[in-house]
């Protein structure tokens, strides 16, 4: 049966719902302490109005309302940033900077909702939340029932969900404490009738909190929050954030008694700090977790990083009997998950401190990686990455299961290329995770050098100021180099990469705002001063001419801007990229590769690494998308080639970036039928068609194409 208009328009309409959701996350991302608010305050909404029997139409409003009441307030901020980290104007919204803020938030939730049917029926309730249930502060002459049901409960809990999560600027209060502010204003800024319903929702009949149900749900999610955000942190190198994300989930797991949680939470604690190796903070926290109650299930999860710091401690035969203990436990239980943590630990400890060809570590590796090549696992894998990347690179170096070794480093990321597996055979297993980057393409990550170059050029090449901003901030001119510690202080350092990004002449006021967002005007213009200064001082080691000239002051118009010139590796890989598009449209295939791989050689590391600004987070964004074209590009040129095998690879690699780019796929497709493995490429089409079904709801119409061009469909 065809699909009807109806359908049309409700697929069409949950697609753009999706978009707002996605972008509503891009906007609380720039904030740590803004993460899940909405979904937060939408899960609270939902059981406050199945308490109040809220009829189903109603609760449907309230929900979709929950989950977009911050857009309006966020884009507005976004948009009276200087720098415009997320440009409004091409989200195509009209000027109303002029207006209060209520009434401009209210015209964004029209402009970007409006004429959405599902979207548009929440924008009353958004609007209306700010009104107080007594008139004593209204914004749009509304009070009491006049106010639309949905707002009044919406503002209840939204304001419960601010006050029970942390802020930058304020303490966070417990459940108890939330929920007595919001019944001190009961009849005041809040309807009476949905306090009394989320006293209902958050405690029993006797006035105490659950320790089961409703409440714990909330602060379930709490805790799973903070316990994801810590798990990123640890992926991205942010062992700071990550332990503070750690801590925080185990408070709040304490709180609950929920062992479980604490578990994952010390076990958190426990990584980061060895990978610091700060064993005896390690050893500490263990210590005080063993006090606690906690099943057996419970105490092996802790034996497991026991052993883990006993082994890093020096007592290697103490972690070794802990990890053999657990390994023949959970292969008893027949707990797969359990086995594969424990076995990766364990030969992870043995290949890095005994070597790639101690018995014993080949024994559990086999086993380790039997147990992957059999079961679908790859959750576990990702998890503990640390320990089981280099366990797939010894299982291709000694050719265990390697088929099932080389496909989960490509789905994890790092193909195996045989120049990297060379290096690492000659490399203690110690030292393999610091040589885990990319092979060079050229000997160095500045622009390429001619094989033959006249006197003049190597001079102009000495004289060129190379900035890096890939893999953490760089300056260089010829033998003379700034790194990051170089800078006198992080306000300086983010002063001239702004400059230096943005080539253009930036007010003190959008600067102001970008590096000192909280202080009085006065002390930011001083600190600005004094940063400028600092920056002139650091640019006196790289050029002979006075400080000045190099980062000019603007007196009239207010204004700061670097005048020399620089080469940004950001444009450099811009005009590889060219060069390969280039190339490959003129059909010089082996060109495009070359250029492409040089693209990629700048991208060593993430964009601008370690800021964490807003504008660093927005510049870092578009630059993934860089990096993206640049694999893209290299993979469709390796097809060009036909050089089959590389270009799945690369293809793939752009899948574990992103699994619903259909351009990776067609590449994917095409190169596997090119090398003559049609069945892979057929089963490979079916995947991609069944994952596009669910995560999109839609079938990705141009692979159909080519299977019909590959011959696999007749």
């Amino acid at each position: 049966m065809a699909p009807t208009k109806s359908d049309s328009q409700s697929k069409l309409a949950q697609k753009y719902r999706d978009v707002v959701r996605s972008l509503i996350t891009s906007l609380e991302l720039r904030n740590p302490y803004n993460i899940d608010h909405c979904r937060l305050v939408a899960r609270l909404c939902d059981q406050m109005a199945r308490k109040a029997k809220m009829d189903r139409d109603k609760r449907q409003v309230l929900i979709t309302a929950a989950e977009m009441h911050t857009l309006g307030v966020s884009l507005q901020m976004e948009e009276k940033k200087p720098y415009f980290s997320l440009p409004i104007t091409r989200l195509g919204l009209s000027s109303g900077r002029d207006l209060p803020t209520h009434e401009r938030e209210k015209q964004i939730l029209e402009e970007v909702l409006g004429g959405v049917e599902s979207l548009e029926c929440a924008i009353p309730a958004i609007t209306q939340r700010y009104e107080w249930y007594d008139g004593s502060a209204s914004l749009f002459g509304l009070k009491g029932e006049d106010i639309c049901e949905e707002a009044r409960l919406l503002a209840v809990a939204d304001a419960f969900v601010d006050l029970a999560t942390p802020k930058k600027h304020r303490h966070q209060e417990s459940s108890r404490e939330a929920l007595k502010r919001i019944m001190d204003r009961s009849g005041t800024q809040f309807d009476p009738r949905f306090v009394e319903v989320l006293q209902e929702v958050m405690s029993d009949e006797d006035g105490s909190f659950k320790e089961s149900g409703r409440t714990e749900h909330f602060e379930t999610s709490r805790c799973r929050h903070y316990l994801n955000l810590g798990h990123l942190y640890i992926a991205i190198h942010e062992m700071d954030w990550a332990l503070r994300s750690y801590i925080k989930a185990e408070k709040i797991a304490v709180e609950m008694s929920d062992s479980g949680l604490q578990l994952g939470a010390i076990s958190g604690q426990v990584m980061v700090y060895c990978e610091r190796r700060q064993l005896e903070m390690a050893r500490d926290t263990l210590q005080r977790a063993r006090n606690r109650t906690h099943s057996e299930r419970e105490k092996r999860g802790y034996h497991l990083m026991w052993g883990l710091v006993e082994w890093l401690s020096g007592r290697e035969q103490n972690g070794n009997e802990i990890l053999e203990r657990l390994v023949s436990h959970y292969r008893k239980a027949r707990n797969l998950p359990g086995l594969t943590a424990s076995l990766s630990l364990r030969s992870y400890l043995l290949l890095t401190h005994r070597g790639l060809d101690d018995d014993e570590h080949i024994d559990t590796l086999e086993e380790f990686m039997e147990l992957v090549a059999r079961y679908d696992l790859f959750d576990v894998v990702e998890r503990y990455r640390k320990f089981t990347l280099p366990l797939f690179l010894s299982a291709v170096l000694k050719n265990i299961e390697d088929p099932t070794a080389r496909a989960n480093l490509t789905k994890m990321g790092e193909p195996s290329q045989q120049s990297l597996l060379e290096k690492l055979s000659a490399i203690e297993p110690a030292q393999w995770m610091e040589h885990m980057l990319p092979e060079p393409v050229v000997p160095t990550p500045q622009a390429p050098m001619p094989k033959k170059t006249s006197a003049a050029k190597t001079q102009a090449q000495s004289d060129t100021i190379m900035v890096k901003t890939f893999g953490g901030f760089e300056m260089s001119k010829g033998d003379r180099q700034v790194a990051e510690d170089d800078w006198p202080t992080q306000k300086a350092l983010r002063l001239f990469a702004h400059l230096a990004i943005n080539r253009t002449p930036i007010t003190d006021g959008a600067l102001m705002e970008m590096l000192w967002p909280d202080a009085p005007e006065s002390k930011a213009r001083n600190s600005l001063r004094n940063a400028v200064h600092q920056v002139r001082t650091v640019l006196k080691k790289i050029d002979d001419r006075p400080a000045s000239k190099l980062l000019v002051r603007g007196r009239k118009s207010g204004t700061a801007k670097l005048d020399f010139d620089y080469v940004l590796d950001t444009e450099m890989l811009d005009g590889y990229l060219k060069e390969a598009s280039s190339a490959a449209e003129s059909g010089e295939t082996e060109l495009a590769i070359e250029k492409s791989k040089l693209a990629l050689n700048l991208c060593q590391g993430d964009f601008l690494e370690g800021f964490h600004d807003e504008w660093a987070e927005s510049l870092r964004v578009q630059n993934r998308e860089l990096y993206m074209k640049a694999i893209g590009t290299l993979a469709q040129a390796y097809l060009d080639a036909e050089r089959f095998e590389e270009a799945e690879v690369a293809a793939r690699k752009m899948l574990t970036l992103d699994d619903l780019r259909e351009d990776a796929h067609e590449i994917c497709i095409r190169a596997l039928a090119g090398d003559g493995r049609s069945a892979e490429a057929i089963r490979h089409y079916e995947e991609t068609v069944d994952l596009f079904e669910q995560e999109i709801g839609v079938s990705p119409a141009s692979l159909t194409g080519v299977l019909q061009d590959t011959g696999l469909m007749l």
